[in-house]
């Protein structure tokens, strides 16, 4: 495992972190950089395989290259804020970016995934861009935002509103976040094992950026031992998105399997989780029906 470290960090790994008996694979370092560049090559790919003709489409005749200009006033007088624009994979998911803007906090992480109005607790521009109607999803990385829509709604309708809600709150000077809820990041604990804390770093340092650059992003969620599988989840751009499944298979899953033999395959915590919510929707109806509250 220790060589697996050595092959995402370069040659120039502390070779501190390596055990003893690992020191002789050291030399081989280099190579396994470059392999481990090339997945990441290949992961991009992957990612943007699928549905990024329709999410084109959607952006109009200006394409992934659309900025809009827009006018900013505030005390110090005019300025311009340019706010670029880029589709996803998922059609129904479009990446906002402030040109020369942060969104979040590096203190708050690299992204931050919100499903509905009521996450977004301590999250001002995602509450404000939930207000829009057909809003379905907001996602905060350091230097976007990804918006995420109803199907039936077009962009043409909603982009504006989007632009507005954004240059608005770079307009009152206001933190965009000021606080999150709940632990996001996929960062090493200590209480980690060697085989999680692997996992963790292959997918902070060589997965999480490709997925994020397309707008999505992918989080760790747990890893089982006994049958070494590995769950992590999807936000932002990849919730929904028909091309995840291809994501997750051709390039994540095949990337933590090649660096680190304990890892026997991958699985999705989405679907657990709506299934597990909708259990527990079902048992408090149930309730409220037994109490009277319910008809």
């Amino acid at each position: 495992m220790a060589a697996v470290r050595a092959c995402l960090y370069g040659a120039a790994a502390p070779m501190a972190a390596l055990r003893p008996a690992a020191a002789a694979a050291a030399h081989r370092a280099p190579l396994l950089a470059r392999q481990a560049a090339r997945f990441s090559v290949a992961l991009r790919a992957s990612v943007g395989v699928a549905g990024r003709s329709g999410a084109e489409g959607a952006v109009g005749a200006a394409g992934a290259g659309l900025a809009r200009r827009a006018a900013l006033v505030g005390a110090s007088g005019r300025r311009t804020l340019f706010i670029g624009m880029q589709p996803t994979p998922n059609p129904d998911s479009m990446k906002f970016l402030p040109e020369g803007k942060q969104v979040l906090p590096p203190e708050f992480g690299t992204g931050r995934d919100y499903r509905n109005v009521e996450e977004t607790k301590g999250a001002p521009l995602a509450r404000q861009l939930f207000l829009l109607e057909g809003v379905t999803g907001v996602f905060l990385g350091p230097d976007f935002v990804s918006v995420s829509k109803q199907e039936e709604l077009d962009w043409a309708e909603l982009r504006p509103q989007i632009f507005g809600v954004i240059m608005d709150a770079y307009a009152s000077g206001k933190p965009l976040v000021t606080r999150v809820e709940g632990a996001h990041d996929t960062a090493a604990a200590e209480e980690d094992d060697e085989v999680v804390e692997m996992i963790k770093e292959l997918i902070e340092t060589r997965i999480r950026p490709a997925v994020q650059d397309d707008g999505g992003d992918i989080l760790f969620e747990g890893f089982d031992p006994e049958d070494g599988i590995v769950t992590v989840r999807l936000a932002g751009a990849c919730v929904g998105c028909g091309s995840s499944e291809i994501t997750l298979r051709n390039g994540v899953e095949n990337m933590l399997m090649h660096y680190i033999p304990e890892v026997k395959g991958l699985a999705q915590a989405g679907d657990e989780l709506q299934e597990l919510s909708k259990e527990e929707f079902e048992t408090m109806e149930q309730r409220l029906a037994a109490a009277g509250l319910r008809e």
